[in-house]
């Protein structure tokens, strides 16, 4: 028994520390929060051995910053608590109380901004204030939306926990409300054969050209159309920059055509390039349309001229049944990517 050797203890390091590198974080995380857990895991309460390891741990940038600042001393010379105080002040020296006020209290929350990081910022920023009273009143102050702002003013003894509790529960439930609200439908709506109001006989549910009084004596005459001298009178309140032309094939068309009008959302117009008698253009993509229309400029720059075209006895009525005027019409060439 007493040839036997003792048996060797191996210490066992729980944890390591890195060289502190000011990239990826600051001198108050390096020193107050990671390596003093270090020293606490490990059992490390010696002042002598605590510089030690920070000492020989810190890297060589670091090293030579606490030589410079230590001069004419050695960094080993110093306590621990001085050795972390030199980089403190030069890595992180603390911000002007006065100016962290000015900072605090101008700080309302901004758009879009959500009331946690609306919150984590006044903490932040309230870190060097040398106050803690009023951080309950910049946050309803600075929260900007009235329905929370009244809720909060009129909780009683209401605190920072609980009004940032209400504040967050509420921002959330207002954001999900938005995500389950039903999207808006871009919805076309057609007026047919049943509201189309007939100038023979002067009455509802059929065209002019289906008529059973056309041609008799009592009919009444085809309305005549004004020519518009308006730039920019369009056939529906969602154009109102528009003057049009009529483009008819057909002589036997409908007198009256039904413009369709769009509801819902105001989506951005679908334009596509095309050759009008060889002339490139931009139109609007519009498969609701009875008919093709252009405006009055664009009929001159590529006609030339709106007299060169003929007149039409035609009228575009939308569908809450306004006329429309129409100034000329004319048959043209037309091609889309080369077809």
């Amino acid at each position: 028994m007493g040839d036997e050797a003792a048996p060797i203890i191996i210490p066992t390091n729980y944890g390591r520390i890195d060289e502190f590198d000011d990239n990826s974080e600051d001198w108050i995380q390096y020193t107050i929060h990671r390596l003093n857990h270090y020293f606490i895991a490990n059992n490390i309460e010696s002042m002598e051995k605590k510089r030690a390891i920070l000492l020989s741990a810190c890297g060589k940038k670091t090293y030579k910053l606490m030589r410079n600042s230590s001069a004419p001393q050695k960094p080993g010379e110093k306590t621990y608590d001085d050795i972390v105080k030199l980089v403190t002040d030069h890595q992180n020296p603390k911000p002007s109380s006065i100016a962290q006020r000015c900072k605090f209290n101008s700080r309302s929350r901004q758009p879009n901004e959500s009331v946690s990081q609306f919150v984590a910022e006044l903490r932040q920023i309230s870190e060097h204030c040398d106050y803690k009273a009023t951080l309950d009143d910049r946050l309803v102050c600075g929260i900007k939306v009235d329905r929370i702002q009244r809720r909060l003013l009129a909780e009683p003894g209401l605190t920072f926990k609980k009004a940032m509790e209400v504040a967050t529960a509420m921002d959330m439930a207002a954001k999900n409300a938005q995500d389950q609200e039903p999207k808006p439908v871009h919805k076309v709506t057609v007026r047919n054969e049943e509201y189309a109001k007939c100038y023979v006989c002067d009455k509802k549910g059929h065209l002019a050209k289906k008529c059973r009084n056309r041609g008799k004596q009592n009919a009444k005459e085809k309305p005549k159309f004004k020519q518009s001298s308006q730039h920019g009178k369009g056939y529906s309140k969602q154009r109102p920059t528009k003057t049009h032309f009529v483009e008819e094939d057909d002589e036997d068309m409908e007198d009256t055509y039904t413009m369709y009008q769009l509801e819902g959302t105001k989506w951005k117009p679908y334009l596509v390039s095309v050759k009008l008698n060889d002339t490139e253009i931009q139109i609007e993509i519009d498969t609701g349309a009875s008919v093709s229309v252009i405006s009055q400029e664009t009929c001159r720059h590529v006609f030339g001229s709106v007299n060169s075209l003929k007149k039409s006895p035609c009228s575009l009525r939308t569908y809450t049944g306004e006329k429309i005027d129409v100034l000329r019409k004319r048959n043209v060439t037309f091609m889309y990517n080369s077809q």
